[in-house]
């Protein structure tokens, strides 16, 4: 899986332009101490604005993808108890 990683203490944020694996998303982000597990999936509906849409196709520059992941990371840490983050950014055609 082609890939940019940033990782620090309890938090991976990656850049993929291949499938992500939820299943191995789901078991890496159980904690022992956490009484859930939240997955955000963004899927690709078949329309928008009344055209039919068949794929997206994502570019990012993927420094900054993950430096920006990184500060929503830290920001959400000063608001709640979070024992596992990974944030998974997938490019390319979907």
């Amino acid at each position: 899986m082609m890939q940019k990683k940033l990782v620090s203490k309890d938090m991976t944020c990656s850049v993929v332009r291949n499938v992500i694996d939820l299943e191995g998303l789901r078991q890496r982000a159980q904690h022992p101490q956490a009484g859930a597990v939240i997955i955000f999936y963004g899927d690709v509906r078949n329309h928008s604005q009344q055209q039919e849409v068949s794929f997206l196709e994502y570019e990012a520059h993927e420094n900054m993808a993950l430096k920006q992941i990184s500060m929503v990371i830290d920001e959400a840490r000063q608001k709640w108890v979070l024992h596992s983050v990974e944030v998974i950014h997938r490019l390319g055609k979907l």
